[in-house]
């Protein structure tokens, strides 16, 4: 029973600790430390470096015993506490490694052990420093235009290092801290990058980074401002007509800055409402009224006018629309008086609003139906009508439109229905 519960323990113990093990770790055998094992001298080490990598050099120990060493390094401090293994090289006549991968600027401490056949460790060398060179400064010159239709445009003098890559540009607005990449523009020579990710009239910030092949990143260059082009103002006093027969004018003040404009566009809104706008005509710059032909009369419709200048830029759609309307129909005449005679049918009417220029009278004759014959009499200079083209037992209906000055017609008047 005591052996039993031995075994059990013992398994735990072992279940236990292979948890706690590091994957990375298992079947990896650290070399044990052995003082009598000739190591590399911190005085044969030298050093290259670039702004992301340092090339180390040392002189091979002559031991047939030792099969190769260690590099370690340390970002921090000259302890060797804190120095991490970086590569270990099974062959002892390399003599040279190269670290990459590293920051511009920046101090390393690098040690070196050798490792015997027996897989026995020496002492690391003391610390030895060696730091990457500064960052490569970017573009000398730098400049912005402005005043451009929509876009921006940045120029630099091309790096004279070759081992440029591209040019990466950031862009911020004016009074805004942080700065957002736009685009990467590769090859050494190039110089310019247009951005029509703009909006108009703004002012931007441009700066220039330039990374290499093995993508060090310069340091900023200079901040340089551009300001895209204001499109053109609105058209002042934009006016629509509501009297004219059939149709609606449209006017508005001609601009000052005739040079500047490529014409005028119209925009109406759907039907008769205030929205859903549509352009529907372009008008010369060297007029300033447009009329549109409707065709009927009582008809409202909501319009905007916008000036495009030479470069296609427009000026605001967001303004207040103006309404127009075609003239109103005459009103339709109200008969006042009807009169039957031996022969005649007379009846007289009126204009509600004094518009008719002259009248129409519809006759039916019989009973209204589908079949119906209507005459149409006129053009009628009076209020009255004497109809004496009747027969006894006939019954008549009549009525009266009224038509004003422009030919538009009133609606019917009542129907007035005789016996004869």
């Amino acid at each position: 029973m005591k052996k039993l519960m031995i075994m059990i323990l013992t398994i735990c113990s072992m279940i236990l600790v292979s948890g706690c093990l590091n994957p990375d770790t298992i079947n990896i055998k650290k070399p044990k430390i052995d003082s009598s094992i000739q190591s590399v001298d911190r005085q044969n080490i030298k050093s290259m470096s670039s702004m992301s990598s340092i090339a180390l050099e040392w002189s091979i120990v002559n031991d047939p015993e030792i099969k190769g060493y260690n590099i370690y390094r340390s970002d921090t401090n000259k302890t060797n506490r804190n120095f991490v293994l970086l590569k270990s090289l099974e062959n002892r006549f390399i003599s040279h490694f190269v670290d990459t991968g590293l920051q511009p600027n920046t101090s390393y401490f690098y040690s070196i052990s050798t490792i015997s056949k027996n897989n026995r460790e020496s002492k690391s060398s003391l610390p030895y420093e060696a730091t990457t060179k500064k960052t490569i400064s970017s573009v000398s010159y730098i400049v912005a235009l402005s005043q451009l239709p929509g876009q921006t445009k940045i120029m630099w003098r091309p790096h004279t290092n070759q081992s440029i890559y591209f040019y990466l540009i950031e862009r911020s607005h004016l009074k805004v801290d942080k700065w957002l990449e736009i685009a990467r523009v590769k090859g050494r020579l190039n110089s310019e990058y247009i951005d029509q990710n703009v909006q108009h009239d703004k002012t931007y910030r441009y700066r220039i980074f330039c990374v290499t092949y093995d993508g060090i990143k310069s340091s900023p260059s200079q901040e340089v401002l551009s300001k895209t082009k204001q499109p053109p103002k609105s058209p002042k006093n934009i006016k629509a007509s509501s009297t004219q027969s059939k149709q609606i004018t449209i006017s508005w003040q001609p601009s000052n800055d005739i040079k500047s404009i490529k014409y005028y566009q119209i925009y109406k809104g759907v039907g008769s409402t205030n929205y859903m706008f549509s352009p529907i005509a372009k008008v010369d710059k060297k007029l300033n009224s447009y009329i549109h032909k409707i065709g009927k009369a009582d008809i409202a419709g909501f319009y905007k006018v916008t000036v495009i200048d030479k470069d296609n830029l427009e000026s605001s759609k967001n303004i207040r629309a103006i309404v127009g309307k075609t003239r109103s129909r005459p009103a339709a005449p109200i008969v006042t008086n009807v009169q039957k005679g031996s022969n005649f049918i007379s009846f007289v009417w009126k204009s509600p609003d004094n518009k008719a220029t002259y009248y129409y009278v519809r006759k039916t004759k019989g009973s209204l139906g589908f079949f119906s014959k209507i005459q149409k009499i006129g053009k009628i200079r009076a209020t009255s009508f004497k109809d004496q083209d009747v027969q006894k037992g006939e019954k008549y209906t009549y009525t009266v439109q009224a038509v004003d000055k422009y030919g538009t017609m009133s609606q019917k008047s009542l129907e007035t229905t005789i016996q004869f």
